[in-house]
């Protein structure tokens, strides 16, 4: 039984089949006369557990007593925050980070011993179900053997290798995510690293701007005082300038007024000679109002002829508009044909394009194929391995 041929037509002769059942009858009485025997499974259970109760209960207590020293010590963190001395923030921030690496230790401890501790229950059950799925499966096989056939066995061996096979890859890829987790968590800690560094050198710079800030209302409050002494004298040498200014112009006014005098004697007599201009003005004004009508009556005559003339350039400006526009849909009915040629060679062009493109992504994916095989021998061995099993199922 240990060659064969495909899982659709495994054979065995007659003489090969007889050995075969008489050793799968004599498993199946064994596996028969172990499903009898009963375990008690509170016993065991109490029996296996015992051994790292005494661990668990003492690491839930340790862990009890670190979750109370860490809430006692952030509760002291925001006072200690508050004070000018920060000599004991820092170390109560150095014993915080002290108790919450204890804390994480004391986590991990107790989830490995909570994974040691055996579910009996379970596994007996495990034990039970699987015990009797191979007392069927090797039932159907003493069967199928009187036909010297075994089609079961292999199909079911064939599922428990695709089966492992899964698992294995499962494995591969939980091993692949924890490196990737493990990264990261480097990562973050150089991240963390370098804000604090950067949160430092903030801080610095606060301190100096603060100190400038201090020195600089002090210098302000000095230029203040400064500044308002100069503004009073200012202000009186303002007031004496203003009043010498006041003067001046009263002086300034006196003239003025004798001014206006003399500016209103100029007005007099300039109201005088307007006066008689406007006389001389009305004259021409009805003079050129008569020359306005004759002039306004032969314009009139003149804009008729020229109305008559636009009506003509409006007719001929129709029909050059008319033929104009059938020459410029001419036009366009000649560039759409223009577009829709070169649209149809770029499609062309974007079809050898993807094209090119899917032949050179199928050569990527095996090349990465090969490099895969070339740096990882142990997927060559693997099919190397199937063949020649596969190949001697077949000579047999």
């Amino acid at each position: 039984m240990g060659g064969g041929k495909a899982s659709a037509g495994a054979m065995l002769s007659p003489m090969e089949a007889a050995p075969v059942q008489a050793i799968l009858r004599n498993a199946l009485e064994k596996l028969s006369l172990a499903s009898v025997i009963t375990v008690d499974v509170d016993e065991q259970a109490a029996e296996l557990s015992r051994s790292v109760g005494d661990e668990i209960s003492r690491v839930i207590r340790e862990q009890r007593q670190l979750e109370q020293r860490f809430e006692v010590l952030i509760s002291q963190r925001g006072i200690l925050k508050a004070m000018p001395n920060k000599t004991k923030y820092k170390e109560n921030q150095k014993e915080l980070h002290e108790v919450a690496n204890q804390l994480r230790q004391s986590t991990k401890l107790l989830c490995r011993n909570l994974k040691d501790n055996p579910n009996v229950a379970g596994n007996m059950l495990k034990i039970q179900t699987e015990r009797m799925q191979l007392q069927t499966l090797l039932s159907t096989c003493v069967v199928e053997l009187e036909d010297c056939s075994y089609d079961t066995l292999v199909k079911t061996v064939e599922e428990e290798e695709a089966r492992e096979k899964l698992i294995a890859q499962t494995i591969e890829r939980e091993r692949a995510a924890t490196q990737a987790v493990k990264l990261l968590k480097v990562q973050l800690k150089e991240e963390k690293t370098a804000h604090d560094e950067e949160m430092a050198d903030k801080k610095k710079v606060l301190t100096v701007l603060k100190d400038e800030l201090k020195e600089l209302k002090y210098k302000t409050s000095a230029e203040q005082k400064y500044r308002e002494k100069e503004f009073g004298a200012d202000s009186g040498c303002l007031r004496r300038c203003h009043s010498t200014i006041i003067h001046n112009l009263e002086i300034e006014i006196g003239r003025l007024r004798s001014v206006i005098e003399i500016e209103r004697q100029v007005h007099t007599a300039t109201v005088a000679f307007l006066n008689k201009k406007l006389g001389h003005l009305q004259e021409m004004h009805a003079h050129w109002n008569e020359r306005l009508g004759t002039d306004t009556q032969q314009k009139d005559n003149d804009l008729e002829l020229i109305k008559r003339a636009q009506q003509r350039d409006s007719e001929r400006l129709a029909t050059l508009v008319e033929s104009t526009q059938k020459e410029q849909a001419e036009k366009e009915l000649r560039a759409n044909e223009e577009r829709r040629a070169m649209a149809e060679e770029n499609s062309k062009n974007s079809d050898r394009e993807r094209q090119m493109w899917a032949v050179i992504k199928i050569q990527a994916h095996w090349r990465g194929f090969k490099v895969r095989s070339d740096l990882n021998p142990s997927l060559k061995r693997g099919g190397s391995a199937g063949g020649k099993k596969k190949g001697g199922k077949k000579k047999k």
